[in-house]
Order: structure tokens, then sequence, then C-alpha cells
């Protein structure tokens, strides 16, 4: 039997990442209340949360995707993923301010 030459990632390493998650979740609303005491506005609040998340998650998956996977995205893909983009801010937007 041949050795692939892709190497796998450790077995644990969705745990670390499902843990950072978990962590980024349970903090959300604790850092959401510290900013408001802050004097911050609500949608300030939901859009830095929003671009930090895009700062960390975009050069992740351009790393494992790359640019070509954005150029051979259809116009349903493009329209459903600024969708779910704007009904993603609707919900922080709200759910902040609440």
């Amino acid at each position: 039997m041949a050795e692939s030459s892709v190497s796998r990632p450790p077995r644990f390493l969705p745990f670390i990442v499902l843990g950072i998650g978990l962590l980024a979740i349970s903090f959300g609303a604790i850092l959401a209340r510290l900013a408001q005491g802050f004097g911050l506005p609500s949608l300030a609040i939901a859009a830095m949360r929003l671009g930090f998340a895009a700062l960390i998650v975009t050069p992740l998956a351009l790393r494992r995707q790359g640019w070509r996977s954005l150029s051979g995205m259809t116009r349903k893909q493009w329209l459903l993923a600024l969708g779910a983009g704007l009904f993603l801010a609707l919900h922080f937007a709200t759910w902040i301010t609440s």
C-alpha cells in the first residue's frame, strides 16, 4: 500500500476548534455587554463583531479554498451568500440591541 503524500491534521484538532468556538460563543454576550458599558451603539458592536469574525475566517477560508472557488460561484450562489450575510447582520443587530 502506498502512503499518501497529503498530511492529515491531528485527530484532536476538531476538538480544539470546537472548544475555541464554544468559548467564543459563551463570551459573546459578556463582551457585548462590556462594549455597551463603553457607550458604543448596538449597531457598532454588531458591525465590529462581524468585522472581527471576517478578519479571522476569511484568510483561513482563502488559504484552504483559494480565490478560484470565489470566481467559480454562480449568480445564485452569490445572492444566497449575500442574503445569508444580511440575515446574520440583522440577527446580531437585533440581538445586541435587545
